[in-house]
């Protein structure tokens, strides 16, 4: 998340990145994110277990702000199970499915992210 944020500050975008703002607290961050345009979900398999992660997704919702969801490529074999799909051939989930209030967003075109070339 670090790099996707340096990366676009470097090329003129204004970006808003929770552990880079000044004040952390929750309020701060639902102000910043009901300032934004859109917001960048980068998963990881325990992304959904993180509360703040959670509530950052929730509020993009409640204020209508377009969600773009990227999956490093070592996950992709998993949207399914984020979206709440049973694993593969019945075996053990390898990933934390989203809420069920927010598998609606994992009904949309999902990016992977592969920086295997850098």
């Amino acid at each position: 998340a670090v790099d996707l944020w340096s990366s676009l500050r470097a090329a003129g975008d204004e970006v808003w990145l929770d552990v880079k703002m000044d004040e952390r607290d929750e309020e701060a961050m639902e102000r910043g994110l009901q300032a934004s345009k859109a917001v960048v979900c980068i998963l990881s398999k325990s992304y959904f277990q993180r509360p703040f992660c959670v509530k950052e997704l929730s509020w993009a919702c409640k204020y209508d702000k377009p969600v773009i969801i990227c999956v490093p490529s070592e996950l992709k074999g998993f949207i399914g199970e984020f979206g709440g799909q049973p694993p593969k051939g019945a075996g053990t989930a390898m990933v934390v499915a989203a809420p069920g209030f927010l598998r609606g967003l994992m009904k949309i075109d999902i990016m992977t992210l592969d920086r295997s070339g850098n």
